[in-house]
């Protein structure tokens, strides 16, 4: 007996991007963009300073509006080096 199996989209139930960015976080990236570069007209700052401010402010509302900021705060972390052992089994109590 042959199962037929079904053709899903990937696509469905998925969260629209543009580009590497959610597509909700469009318009909130503008207005810090917006704000950093009204500042550094303001407090005569130069491009670097532009570039840090902006990467600053869009990480941290990532991090506090996101739903999943757990996952974000997580791949920051170095995974542990785990290794099998071949040690032989002694029990420390004997019956």
């Amino acid at each position: 007996m042959e199962q037929k199996f079904r053709t899903v989209n990937r696509i469905l139930g998925s969260q629209p991007k543009v580009g590497p960015f959610a597509a909700h976080q469009l318009i909130p990236f503008a207005i810090i963009f917006v704000l950093s570069f009204i500042s550094m007209q303001i407090f005569q700052l130069n491009w670097l300073d532009l570039i840090f401010i902006n990467a600053s402010l869009m990480f941290t509302y990532v991090i506090v509006f996101s739903k999943h900021s757990s996952q974000i705060i997580c791949r920051m972390y170095k995974c542990p080096y785990i290794v099998r052992g071949g040690a032989i089994y002694n029990p420390l109590i004997s019956v």
